[in-house]
């Protein structure tokens, strides 16, 4: 799941993951990833902090309850010690890249946190 509200980054991110074999659904807000959560379990949240509708963050617990085993990676240009430390306060397997992305480095992270190994 790509939580992005920038629908050209959201677009190139789907885009990368898929070549890789990854299927992918995508929301560009926080009401979009509410919706989501009603449906099937996902592996794995790439989550924006600053979206339309609110912080990321603010969705994290929701996300974690209802699909416990998701590993997250927060995707923000917006990154600060302060939003990395409260998202490590209320999940323990979080991971944190900041924008813009690197390809590689983000498949890397991903290929790590899917296979529970740490960042």
């Amino acid at each position: 799941m790509i939580v992005e509200d920038d629908e050209p980054l959201r677009g190139a991110l789907e885009e990368i993951l898929m070549a890789d074999g990854y299927q992918v659904e995508q929301a560009a807000t926080l009401a979009e990833l509410r919706q989501a959560l009603t449906r099937g379990a996902q592996d794995a949240v790439i989550l924006d902090l600053k979206l339309p509708d609110g912080n990321g963050l603010d969705l994290l617990p929701a996300v974690k309850k209802k699909w416990p085993g998701a590993k997250v990676i927060i995707l923000t240009g917006h990154g600060t010690m302060d939003a990395a430390l409260t998202a490590y306060q209320q999940i323990e397997d979080v991971y944190f890249q900041s924008k813009p992305f690197d390809a590689p480095l983000l498949k890397t992270l991903l290929e790590l946190a899917l296979s529970g190994k740490p960042a």
